[in-house]
C-alpha cells in the first residue's frame, strides 16, 4: 500500500504542482480508497480528469485530492457497486492492447523538445509488456510526465510571467500561497497539454481486465 499511495502522491505534485505531500485530509481520503479497493489507476485517470476540467478556469482553490472525489466514484464505483473500467465514451481509451497502445503512442506526434522522452516512455513499456503488472505500467507514464516537465525547464519562467499576468485578477482575493499554486498548476497544465494523448486512463483501459493496482 505505501508504494501505491506513494504513485498518487506523486502524480498528483506532477499534475498541479504545489507543495510536495498531500494534506492531511487527503491523506485520509487517500487511505479510505486504498481500504475499500479502490483501483489506484481510478484515482490517477481522476486527477487528470478533473486537471483537464480546470483549465482555464479562474479558480480561487488548488486542487487537491477531495477535489476529484466524483470523478473517483464514477471510474471506481463504489465498495458495494465496483467498477473495472472507464466506462466508454470521449475520455476514454478505445478497445485495445496494451501493447498497441504502445505502438500508438509511438506514433503521437509531439513538440521535437520532447521527442526524446517519448521514445524513452515507449523504450520502456516495450521493456515491460507483456506480462508486466499495472502498478510498474502506470509508474512509467506517471515518469514521462515528470520528465517532460524537467525537458521544457528553459520555458518555465516565460511561462509563469504570462501565468501570472492572465491570473492577475486572482491576486488580490487569494493568499499568496495559494495564487502561487494556481500559477504553477496554469504552467503545468500548458505543458501537459502538449503531450494530452499520454494518459494514465488510456494506459489502464489498456492493460485489460485484472489488471486494476
Amino acid at each position: 500500500m505505501p508504494l501505491l499511495a506513494e504513485e498518487v502522491r506523486a502524480y498528483l505534485v506532477s499534475t498541479r504542482g504545489g507543495a510536495p505531500f498531500l494534506s492531511s485530509a487527503d491523506g485520509r481520503l487517500l487511505v479510505s480508497w486504498l481500504d475499500e479497493g479502490v483501483p489506484v489507476a481510478a484515482v490517477l485517470a481522476a486527477i487528470e480528469r478533473v486537471a483537464r476540467r480546470r483549465v482555464g478556469r479562474r479558480l480561487r482553490t488548488r486542487m487537491t485530492l477531495s477535489s476529484c472525489k466524483g470523478e473517483v466514484k464514477k471510474l471506481a464505483g463504489t465498495p458495494s457497486t465496483p467498477k473495472s473500467r472507464p466506462s466508454t465514451g470521449a475520455t476514454a481509451a478505445p478497445s485495445g492492447s496494451l501493447a498497441a497502445e504502445i505502438e500508438r503512442l509511438a506514433a503521437v506526434k509531439v513538440p521535437a523538445a520532447l521527442t526524446g522522452v517519448r521514445t524513452q516512455l515507449v523504450t520502456e513499456l516495450r521493456t515491460l509488456a507483456p506480462g508486466a503488472d499495472a502498478p510498474a505500467v502506470l509508474s512509467c507514464v506517471r515518469r514521462f510526465h515528470e520528465r517532460v516537465w524537467d525537458a521544457t525547464a528553459p520555458e518555465h519562467a516565460e511561462l509563469q510571467a504570462a501565468a501570472r499576468t492572465e491570473l492577475s485578477s486572482l491576486a488580490d482575493v487569494v493568499s499568496a500561497k495559494v495564487f502561487a499554486d494556481l500559477v504553477d498548476e496554469h504552467v503545468r497544465q500548458g505543458i501537459r497539454g502538449r503531450v494530452a494523448e499520454f494518459t494514465m486512463e488510456r494506459i489502464w483501459t489498456a492493460l485489460g481486465p485484472g489488471d486494476s493496482p
